[in-house]
């Protein structure tokens, strides 16, 4: 994995903070120290400016030392993956395949991406082609296929946590995947074995929809000429070619010219080819079967996150990076206030939800949290002085939660159907009651706390839309 390099992040003077000198860093590799084995094989591998020289042969000795030694992080085995892959020699490729498949399993994105290619060409003496196998690989590296469960629940909480960083850094993984299924859906080289060109502007659209700058102004094109078994429209065209257009496309600026208003005419569904409606409905298919199968709870969190304030803070160039460190501080001051409080102050209660609506995924970093009796006692007795102390309500149902397996049965429904018809007795109580502010001691200007505000969060929940963009405006309705 390259350095990342945003918002000015100096590796060399990471490196000097860390280790002073490249001979301290050598000297605790020596030593045993699997982080410094790590990070001296890391630093091997790019070249640190004048703390270290790049060497790939050394890079290779170190990374495969601290992973010798038990040090299997996703990224370092990606890394040690990558340099092995490029030796050549068949011995290299095989042990690159091995690295690469156990950093793909444990949520990876560019070891998925590099494991699919291997799949997908096939190596000598390493693994033969298989285009379902690469495929399988291709989408999870594109993020369209879940997290296997029996990864187990550490294997589920690194494999999130690399998704989860790899989005924050914008590394492109995702993006590069989705074209590259466009293209190879496009091509034929599938397991279908010939071209599915409705399956290929899925995956382009999909890469479009993520920022993809080409991808918006190739699915322009295909709509302003009605290719790929797509019906021509021109409305559609001029927006994907004005996205790729303000980010700076030339190309897209001139295609754009081309979408006059009277070319707005509506085409008729029967242009539509019975090989593109199978190929829809095989993609509704696969996503259907994805669902059934894993039959996880829509509650469930399948891909949870480690992390530490400590983690975050090293991220302030990222918004995610960002949210999350706001939503983490809320909930542990929260925490913090209960047990110094011996779980007797409500204010606690108030911080802890105001985290989770910052980003309603903060509480897996609080594993103790779910189900603690003593906050759902607290919640009770407030609601009980205070039926409208909505952030009681809102953090009692959502510590109720699911474990990362949670599955969908008959029981769960019924409960559902409990909370939901608890929920809208909830919400027609609320709108007839007056807005409140509930005193906090740390001041929240993001969110106002008023009853409209909170029947607002509390549908949204319900209807499992995600929270985490809720207390980036005010709510006023």
């Amino acid at each position: 994995m390259n350095f990342p390099t945003k918002g000015g992040l100096n590796v060399e003077q990471h490196y000097k903070e860390l280790y002073g000198s490249i001979e301290h860093l050598i000297a605790q590799a020596k030593n045993g120290n699997t982080t410094a084995q790590a990070d001296l094989g890391l630093a091997y591998s790019e070249g640190v400016g004048d703390f270290v020289a790049k060497d790939s042969e050394k890079a290779i000795g170190w990374l495969n030392t601290a992973q010798e030694n038990g040090y299997n992080l996703p990224f370092i085995l990606g890394k040690l993956g990558e340099l092995l892959d490029r030796k050549g020699t068949p011995q290299h490729r095989r042990r690159a395949y091995e690295m690469y498949h156990k950093a793909a399993e444990l949520g990876c994105p560019y070891s998925q991406l590099n494991l699919a290619e291997m799949y997908r060409c096939g190596v000598e003496g390493v693994v033969n082609v298989d285009l379902i196998e690469a495929f399988k690989w291709y989408k999870k590296a594109a993020d369209e296929s879940s997290v296997d469960e029996d990864l187990g629940g550490i294997g589920q909480l690194v494999a999130g946590t690399m998704k989860t960083l790899g989005n924050a850094l914008d590394v492109g993984t995702d993006k590069k995947a989705l074209t590259l299924l466009y293209k190879y859906y496009l091509e034929g080289d599938c397991p279908e074995g010939r071209p599915q060109p409705t399956k290929a502007v899925h995956y382009l659209t999909r890469a479009a929809e993520l920022g993809d700058t080409e991808a918006q102004r190739t699915l322009g094109q295909i709509y302003l000429s009605g290719s790929c078994e797509q019906i021509k429209d021109v409305k559609k065209a001029r927006r994907w070619l004005g996205k790729a257009s303000a980010s700076g496309d030339a190309m897209a600026k001139q295609l754009l010219q081309q979408c006059t208003q009277s070319d707005d005419e509506l085409h008729h569904a029967s242009e539509i080819s019975v090989d593109a409606l199978k190929q829809s409905l095989d993609i509704i298919r696969e996503k259907f079967k994805q669902r059934s199968e894993k039959n996880v709870h829509p509650f469930a969190i399948t891909q949870p996150v480690a992390f530490s304030e400590e983690m975050l803070s090293q991220y302030d160039w990222s918004p995610t990076a960002k949210i999350y460190l706001q939503a983490y501080k809320l909930v542990k001051e929260g925490l913090i206030l209960l047990y110094r409080s011996n779980f007797t102050d409500g204010t606690g209660i108030s911080l802890i939800a105001y985290g989770f609506l910052t980003e309603s995924s903060i509480l897996q970093a609080f594993p103790g949290i779910h189900g603690n009796a003593n906050i759902l006692k607290l919640c009770e007795e407030e609601l009980s002085k205070n039926p409208c102390f909505f952030e009681g309500l809102l953090l009692s149902f959502a510590l109720q939660g699911y474990g990362s397996t949670g599955k969908v049965s008959e029981k769960t429904s019924e409960v559902d159907y409990k909370n939901a018809m608890c929920l809208s007795n909830l919400i027609h109580l609320i709108q007839k009651s007056e807005p409140i502010a509930y005193p906090l001691k740390t001041p929240l200007s993001l969110i106002t706390t008023t009853a409209a505000g909170f029947m607002f969060c509390i549908v949204t929940w319900l209807e499992y839309t995600p929270l985490q963009k809720l207390v980036k405006v005010q709510l006023k309705l």
